[in-house]
């Protein structure tokens, strides 16, 4: 009886080291010109906002490609797509001493060009 509840007891003290929260991460926007509204998102799904830029999102990633949308009034809509990381070779993400780190790049500068002006035929 004694030992099962040893056996109990050891269990119990390791079940926390099997937690595992998404890593979060901050991803600075700037825009030339500055003022602009940016959406940060992953697989289609918003991750974070930053505004005005220059700005920080802060976002809980995952291993995939993240996106950048950028829009200010009189600029077109600029987009940049930041690459997914180099996952490992086995198991993705996995360190068996502390929580796996996903490594973007976190600045992202976009430069925005103005919206062409509509033509008198329009």
């Amino acid at each position: 009886m004694r030992h099962r509840t040893r056996i109990a007891l050891l269990l119990a003290g390791l079940l926390p080291g099997c937690y595992w929260e998404p890593p979060t991460g901050e991803i600075m926007v700037n825009t030339i010109p500055p003022g602009a509204s940016c959406v940060v998102s992953q697989l289609g799904r918003p991750l974070g906002i930053a505004e005005p830029t220059p700005a920080i999102a802060i976002a809980t990633l995952g291993e995939t490609q993240i996106d950048v949308v950028c829009r200010r009034s009189g600029f077109a809509e600029a987009a940049v797509t930041l690459p997914a990381p180099a996952s490992a070779a086995t198991f993705p993400g996995y360190n068996p001493y502390r929580r796996p780190e996903i490594d973007y790049n976190t600045r992202v500068d976009i430069t925005m060009t103005p919206a062409p002006w509509p033509t008198a035929n329009q």
